[in-house]
């Protein structure tokens, strides 16, 4: 009995001495379950998630980060690509719009009648006065004559072509007028020309002459030279007395249609000091000699001329006829 409670006490002490080791052990043992157990679960966890992507693939897009920058750069590199194109289209010189030619019917009714037109030489007239921009000759009368225009319409009524200090002046365009030297469709719709009414006939005084019907009919159209080498035929329309004061009735440039025009030649006409057949219509451009008349003190004597561009002088090339300057 002893001998049995002495080993009892031998195998409770040598538990006692293991307790602390079997503790370690089991404790340890614990914590590499759990990690086990944590491994497989986190393996589980990751198989279902790839799982699901594989078969969700077709549905699902994962952008990569790769590409995400590669296509921040190509956008980049498109801006830049875009500016660099607008900066060049902003810098190009784009041809400018021309415009369709302007036609000017060119009559050779004179040429082609016999007339002897005058050779005026706008070379040397143009070194004694650069303002020289016409010639002027109505067959059968003193008018022979020089016309400029200035920078207004006071010079020239006490200046001769020389630039002198004289009396009779020159003939002169109304400084609001396109020149004559123009192309016909650039000239104004009325070009008006001032001129003394001097004793003797000089200047334009004959103008005057044109309230007889019979004068009309001996002298209906004068000719003007211009400096390209043409001239024109001014066939006579009309001829008003007019009130000098009345600064509307003197000047008339250019009308904005047809019916404002018709109208002014309807009038022109109805109260002319003879009468015409020269038709004319909105267009055609005119020009009016103006000058002084004695009905009152400051009437004024207005003839008026429908202008067309003429060859005159020509160089023959088979059938075809040309100009020659």
């Amino acid at each position: 009995m002893r001998r049995r409670r002495k080993k009892l006490k031998i195998f409770a002490n040598t538990i006692l001495r293991l307790t602390p080791y079997v503790l370690v052990l089991g404790g340890a043992s614990c914590f590499v379950v759990s990690s086990f157990k944590g491994m497989i679960t986190d393996n589980l966890t990751n198989d279902s998630i790839l799982k699901f992507v594989n078969e969700r693939e077709t549905d699902i897009e994962i952008p990569e980060e790769e590409s995400t920058v590669v296509f921040e750069e190509e956008t980049q590199e498109s801006v830049e690509e875009n500016v660099e194109e607008s900066t060049l289209e902003s810098t190009v010189d784009y041809p400018e719009t021309v415009e369709l030619e302007k036609e000017e019917h060119i009559s050779s009714e004179l040429l082609d009648s016999g007339y002897e037109f005058l050779n005026i030489d706008f070379s040397g007239l143009k070194e004694v006065n650069a303002d020289t921009c016409a010639w002027i000759t109505i067959d059968g009368t003193n008018i022979n004559y020089p016309i400029v225009r200035g920078d207004d319409n006071e010079y020239y009524l006490k200046h001769n072509i020389y630039g002198e200090s004289s009396s009779s002046g020159t003939l002169f365009v109304d400084y609001r007028n396109n020149s004559l030297e123009n192309s016909t469709y650039d000239l104004s719709d009325f070009t008006i020309v001032y001129g003394h009414h001097m004793v003797g006939g000089q200047m334009l005084a004959q103008i005057c002459n044109y309230k007889s019907q019979s004068y009309y009919d001996e002298h209906p159209y004068a000719v003007i030279y211009t400096p390209d080498g043409y001239a024109y035929k001014a066939s006579f329309f009309a001829g008003v007395i007019i009130d000098g004061d009345d600064e509307t009735a003197v000047f008339t440039s250019d009308f904005v249609d047809a019916d404002m025009y018709d109208n002014y030649i309807d009038n022109i006409k109805e109260n002319s000091t003879f009468e015409s057949q020269v038709p004319i219509e909105y267009g055609d451009k005119v020009i009016a000699l103006v000058t002084c008349s004695y009905e009152t003190n400051d009437s004024r004597y207005v003839l008026y001329a429908k202008l067309e561009k003429q060859l005159i002088n020509t160089i023959e090339y088979g059938d075809n006829r040309v100009l020659n300057k």
